[in-house]
């Protein structure tokens, strides 16, 4: 939109309060539809990537979900107990004015992660929850409309599509907002493929892959030849039912936020904290996290899906904890990461 100067700018609570014709998710839906259309008849490569659900959470379906009918799990508004520093600052700062109605909050959490939602009420969270499902819904629109695009242009039934996500949102989980955790809630994301040939049934496949296995995979079944260079693995054989995901190894990394004069992500301790890497990995049902300055963490994925006990320290877990940052070294190694570790 254009300032009174004449100046363009983009303002994301203007464009929350458009039609949802006028969201982005509309937009590239329209495009991405349009370039099937005019090149159905030869083979493509179409990456859509779209802005929706993404802070400020605000949409043009604010109330197509009713927050007190939708489900939240045991660490909704909790402040972590046992696990890093990292996850209980940012817990502590996030929920620090529940119970207090009047309280100015703090302005990243009012021009940011939280902008024009009652963060001091478990009620606005959990209208902030629907709203961010209601983005989704913008987000299920769009697909619809590029899954429609090639039906009618009869390609539908020889075209591989993937569905997934760079990170997920903690909307309140273990008292935090958006991502930059290892928690399930930001580094866990959705992988929907549609892949014919391979079988005409819905399938759930039990285990854990990363984003890195993707272009490997889409090469494969393309029958593509795989550059050696490529770090990911085809994951082809795994969808034609030829191999399982047992013992498949899935690597998370963050490596800080190394300047944010630009951006204050809540309090110094918080700035300072998001500067440290952290090395993860899952692996048949257990992760663990690792950063050199902050405390590790060891979770029981099978029994313990909410990551509510941190099991790093117990003396029971501590040759899965030594196992599994062998495993991170070695990756380190072959990847030429230098990224500091502590000694475990």
């Amino acid at each position: 939109m254009q300032r009174a100067d004449g100046e363009m700018m983009f303002s994301p609570m203007q464009r929350a309060r458009l039609p949802a014709e006028h969201q982005m998710a509309s937009f590239l839906g329209g495009r991405a539809a349009d370039f099937i259309d005019r090149n159905s008849d030869s083979p493509f490569m179409l990456y859509v990537s779209t802005f929706e659900p993404h802070p400020p959470y605000h949409g043009p379906y604010d109330d197509m979900y009713d927050p007190e009918e939708l489900p939240v799990g045991p660490t909704f508004l909790k402040v972590p107990e046992g696990g890093s520093l990292h996850n209980t600052v940012r817990a502590e700062y996030c929920t620090q004015y529940l119970g207090q109605p009047d309280a100015e909050t703090d302005p990243y959490l009012q021009s940011n992660a939280a902008r024009g939602h009652d963060v001091t009420s478990e009620a606005g969270w959990r209208r902030l929850r629907a709203q961010y499902f209601a983005n989704i819904t913008l987000v299920d629109e769009m697909v619809g409309t590029i899954l429609d695009a090639l039906e009618r242009n009869g390609v539908a039934d020889n075209t591989v599509v993937v569905f997934t996500s760079e990170h997920g949102e903690m909307a309140g989980d273990h008292g935090m907002l958006e991502k930059r955790s290892m928690y399930e809630e930001s580094a866990r994301v959705p992988l929907i493929m549609h892949v014919p040939g391979i079988s005409t049934s819905h399938q759930m496949l039990e285990g854990a892959v990363g984003h890195v296995d993707l272009v490997p995979t889409i090469l494969d079944l393309m029958g593509a030849s795989v550059p050696d260079h490529l770090q990911g693995k085809s994951l082809a054989p795994v969808l034609r039912g030829e191999q399982t995901l047992d013992g498949n190894e899935v690597f998370v990394q963050w490596n800080g936020v190394s300047d944010i004069d630009d951006r204050h992500l809540g309090s110094p301790e918080i700035n300072l904290r998001n500067t440290q890497p952290w090395r993860t990995i899952v692996r048949d049902g257990w992760k663990l996290a690792l950063c050199a300055t902050d405390q590790g963490e060891l979770y029981d994925l099978v029994n313990d899906p909410y990551e509510q006990t941190n099991l790093f320290d117990h003396p029971d877990q501590r040759h899965r904890v030594r196992d599994l940052a062998a495993r991170v070294r070695l990756w380190q190694h072959k990847n030429f990461d230098h990224a500091p570790l502590p000694t475990v």
